[in-house]
C-alpha cells in the first residue's frame, strides 16, 4: 500500500521524499511555495477538495483549475458528510461539470463513500461500484463510522464488507482517507490487494507534540487534533526526529510481504 503525508510547507522539501506519491490540497495552491513544489514533482498526484479542511468541498471549477495548476492526475470529487444520497448528487455533479467543461477524461476521478448509517453507505458505495466516471473510491473514515465504536475498526469492516465476495465484491481500487484512529490499522489493510494508498498527517501532528508511535500498540496516548496553522509548522530537531520516527514505522506497517510464486 502506497503511503502520502500530508506535510506543514515549509517541510515539503525536507520531508517529502517519504512520499510514495503526492496527496495535495486544492485550497492551498495560493501559497506559491507549495504550488510549485507539487507541480514540479515527478510524483503521481491526487488533488483533494478540502472538504475535511474546510468543512465543505471547494466547488467544481476550483478543484479542476487547481489540479490542472498542479498538475495533477486524480481528483476527489465533491462529497456531503454523513449523507450517501447527498455524495451522490453531488458526485454525479461533478461529473457533469468535467463533461461540460470538456474535462471528462483528463484526469481520473475518486468517488468518496459517505453514509449517515450502513445501508446508506452501502448505496452510496455501489452508485460508485457501477459509475463508469469513476476510477478509484475513497473510505473516509468519517464516512465509515456507522460500520463500529471504533474508527479504526469501522473503516476495517467497511473494506472487509466492499471487497468479500459475500459483500459488494469491489473491484475497484480504494484510497484510505486520512488516519481518524490508530495507524495500527494499515497493518490489516495492507493484506486487502485492492487498497490502494492512503494519506495522513498523522505522524507529523503526533510528532509535533514528540508523541512517538510504538512498534506494537500503534498510537501512545491520544490521537491529537491537526492545529489549525498546521501548514505553516516550523518543525525543531527534536520534532523531527519523532515525525521521521513515526513516519518509518507507518511506511513499515503498509508494507506488503513478497507473495510467493
Amino acid at each position: 500500500m502506497e503511503l502520502a503525508f500530508e506535510l506543514p510547507t515549509k517541510h515539503l522539501k525536507t520531508l517529502g521524499d517519504s512520499n510514495d506519491y503526492n496527496f495535495s490540497l486544492a485550497h492551498l495552491i495560493g501559497n506559491e511555495e507549495y504550488l510549485t513544489y507539487y507541480r514540479e514533482s515527478n510524483k503521481y498526484t491526487i488533488c483533494d477538495n478540502s472538504a475535511f479542511e474546510l468543512g465543505r468541498p471547494v466547488t467544481a471549477p476550483e478543484v479542476v483549475k487547481a489540479a490542472s495548476l498542479l498538475k495533477a492526475q486524480e481528483i476527489v470529487a465533491p462529497d456531503a458528510f454523513g449523507s450517501g444520497s447527498d455524495t451522490i448528487a453531488a458526485t454525479n455533479e461533478f461529473i457533469k461539470y468535467l463533461e461540460d467543461s470538456g474535462h471528462l477524461g483528463k484526469f481520473r476521478v475518486m468517488g468518496v463513500v459517505q453514509g449517515a448509517n450502513v445501508p446508506d453507505w452501502v448505496n452510496c458505495l455501489m452508485h460508485m461500484k457501477e459509475n463508469p466516471h469513476i476510477d478509484v473510491i475513497g473510505f473516509s473514515y468519517v464516512g465509515c463510522k456507522s460500520f463500529a465504536s471504533d474508527i479504526s475498526a469501522a473503516r476495517v469492516g467497511a473494506v472487509r464488507l466492499a471487497t468479500m465476495e459475500s459483500g459488494a465484491n469491489l473491484t475497484k481500487n480504494i484510497h484510505l482517507l486520512g488516519m481518524g484512529g490508530n495507524p495500527i490499522e494499515l497493518k490489516v489493510q495492507k493484506d486487502v490487494e485492492t487498497v490502494r494508498s492512503c494519506d495522513t498527517s498523522l505522524p507529523v501532528v503526533q510528532g509535533l507534540s514528540k508523541n512517538k508511535l510504538d512498534i506494537t500498540s500503534g498510537l501512545v496516548g491520544p490521537k491529537l487534533a491537526r492545529p489549525a496553522n498546521y501548514f505553516e509548522a516550523d518543525i525543531n530537531p527534536e520534532q523531527m526526529e519523532a515525525i521521521t520516527h513515526n513516519i518509518s514505522l507507518m511506511k513499515n506497517w503498509s508494507k506488503r510481504l513478497a507473495r510467493a510464486k
